[in-house]
């Protein structure tokens, strides 16, 4: 299993292109191509996954040839949350979303 098939993996059953992930995976110091090893890069691709999540969440519905696909940006939150915690890491950097609807 390569690094960009672990990622899509972890992903699962969000996606985003291959080329994004690829570029996530490579900010992180990952070669999409080569093998998955947990031992070796398993923290970086969470990190990977943590950002591609985040990107889907501004984007709440997509459609494609007629279908249409809307993320629920809760469960969205929840798995980045999931991730976070796994890596230990306390204020993982997120963007700051504030709803400002209840000011009028």
């Amino acid at each position: 299993m390569t690094n960009l098939d672990a990622i899509k993996a972890k992903m699962y059953p969000y996606e985003l292109p291959e080329e994004t992930l690829s570029f996530l995976l490579e900010e992180q110091g990952l070669t999409p191509s080569e093998d998955y090893t947990r031992d070796d890069c398993w923290a970086s691709l969470i990190r990977a996954v943590i950002r591609a999540l985040w990107q889907l969440i501004t984007l709440t519905k997509e459609k494609d040839n007629g279908s249409e696909i809307q993320y629920d940006v809760d469960a969205l939150k929840d798995l980045i949350k999931h991730y976070s915690d796994e890596l230990g890491e306390e204020g993982e950097k997120r963007p700051q979303n504030r709803d400002m609807t209840g000011i009028w």
